[in-house]
């Protein structure tokens, strides 16, 4: 078995995203819409696929319409 190690912060906003999931829950999505506010400015986001059920699908909503700011 390989153990498993952290990326640093800088490798992880270098990478590039096509495809964003995002979980339900009810209020405890919202970290979701705040690490996608902040990704969004840091990372190389070319999200061309979202995917979110209950309280994540709104937040997908949110992202894809502009209206998480």
């Amino acid at each position: 078995m390989h153990a498993m190690t952290a990326i640093s912060p800088a490798d992880f906003f270098a990478r590039t995203f096509h495809t964003v999931v995002f979980a339900g829950g009810g209020n405890r999505c919202w970290w979701q819409a705040g690490a996608v506010d902040r990704l969004c400015d840091e990372a190389n986001w070319q999200v061309k696929r979202l995917i979110g059920v209950s309280a994540g699908a709104g937040i997908a909503t949110a992202f894809a319409t502009g209206r998480l700011k």
